[in-house]
């Protein structure tokens, strides 16, 4: 942004990534520690997402079909499976396999283990053709993202910027 190169280090839900050096984090939830400036940047978007094959053969099947499915989900990303089975209006498997971080669930699922709930980016930008939403009319809204910066380093109005232009990327739903 800006002639800028950006690094992006990605941590665990668990890290304490205030010890990191960094310029931006974003972050699930609106909780700004003391001693940053932050923003909300909005919510996430929520969807159904599997391997090709399992995603055709829901999507034949109708909602009724997620009934037998695995379910993989992270324990980081609680009330996902909820909001978006709400949304879907069916009650969701009872298979359920909980792994303890977001980016094992996403390998179970590319690896056709089942399927999963996350954002819909995960289709689109990164495991495109990969992963597929088999019910994409179905969206629910999830977790606040908000973008927090040190005060202290950079400058704030291309912090501005980028944190709108990730905004802008994620596609995010009003917070």
């Amino acid at each position: 942004i800006g002639g800028r190169v950006v690094r992006v280090h990605a941590v665990h839900s668990t890290d304490d990534w205030r010890r990191l050096p960094f310029d931006l984090a974003i972050r699930r939830g609106e909780t700004v520690p003391p001693g940053f400036a932050g923003r909300v940047l909005g919510r996430e978007r929520l969807v159904l997402l599997a391997a090709p094959r399992r995603a055709e053969a829901l999507a034949a099947a109708g909602l009724a079909g997620l009934a037998g499915e695995t379910l993989l989900t992270a324990s980081t990303r609680r009330g996902e499976i909820e909001a978006w089975f709400g949304v879907a209006g069916v009650a969701p498997p009872t298979d359920v396999h909980r792994l303890p971080h977001f980016y094992l669930a996403i390998e179970a699922a590319l690896a056709d283990q089942g399927v999963i709930v996350g954002p819909p980016w995960l289709a689109t930008d990164l495991h495109h053709d990969r992963l597929i939403m088999p019910f994409p009319d179905k969206v629910a809204t999830g977790t606040t993202l908000v973008g927090i910066r040190d005060p202290s380093r950079g400058d704030a109005a291309v912090h501005e910027r980028l944190l709108a232009w990730i905004a802008e990327g994620l596609a995010l739903a009003p917070a």
